[in-house]
């Protein structure tokens, strides 16, 4: 059973946040004293605290000694990516939650049912409760919006996540031997390349796969 309300910030949300606090700044750390006018809420809302707990849910900030909030790495590949990490880390960001992570799983098309389905999806599968299942859905559609695109009319059902893996696409024949390059000729003609160490677990390796499950379907849009 998971909790009564959802977080008080969508990813999207939550990136809109990490990125005004190093825009205004310049630094990873920022006093909780400047922070209401950012999350747009009073320090002495209860609403405050939560909307902390949304940033640390999400694995972007954590809390430090004398009031101090800091930023974490991986809410750094968002913020000032190099090359295409930011759109990892938001998967990432976006896994650590347990409901979207579920919901991910079970829609690895980013193709999410109905309004009306999904609320039921919500309800039977973690026990939201009827009077609280508007507030987790909008955590939700706000939430894949950040992974990709909802259509005007708010729905999510026409909902597709874009590419968040870009392969090497550039031959680099200098270091091919050291690195153990795979060079494979694609139908269209095309050569792909990549490189993969030993060592990965399940778990990696099922990320990867989303990676290229995300490219897939944007491919397709």
């Amino acid at each position: 059973m998971t909790t009564k309300y959802p977080p008080l910030m969508s990813l999207s949300e939550a990136i809109r946040v990490i990125k005004e606090i190093y825009n205004l700044h310049r630094s990873k750390e920022i006093s909780l004293e400047l922070l209401p006018e950012i999350v747009k809420v009073s320090k002495t809302s209860s609403y405050f605290p939560a909307k902390i707990a949304a940033l640390q849910r999400f694995g972007l900030a954590d809390k430090k000694p004398k009031d101090i909030i800091e930023l974490t790495e991986l809410a750094m590949q968002i913020i000032n990516p190099i090359g295409n990490e930011d759109e990892g880390a938001k998967l990432i960001a976006f896994k650590k939650d347990d409901v979207l992570s579920y919901l991910f799983d079970k829609y690895p098309n980013g193709l999410l049912p109905s309004q009306d389905q999904l609320k039921q999806t919500l309800m039977k599968s973690f026990e939201i409760s009827r009077e609280t299942v508007d507030k987790w859905y909008l955590f939700v559609a706000e939430s894949f919006r950040e992974l990709g695109t909802i259509n005007k009319s708010n729905e999510v059902d026409n909902l597709v996540l874009p590419s968040s893996f870009t392969p090497i696409t550039t031959p680099q024949p200098k270091q091919e031997a050291k690195t153990n390059y795979q060079n494979i000729e694609l139908p269209s003609g095309a050569k792909f390349y990549f490189h993969l160490d030993e060592g990965y677990n399940s778990e990696d390796l099922e990320f990867i796969m989303d990676f290229f499950e995300l490219k897939k379907k944007r491919a397709k849009s």
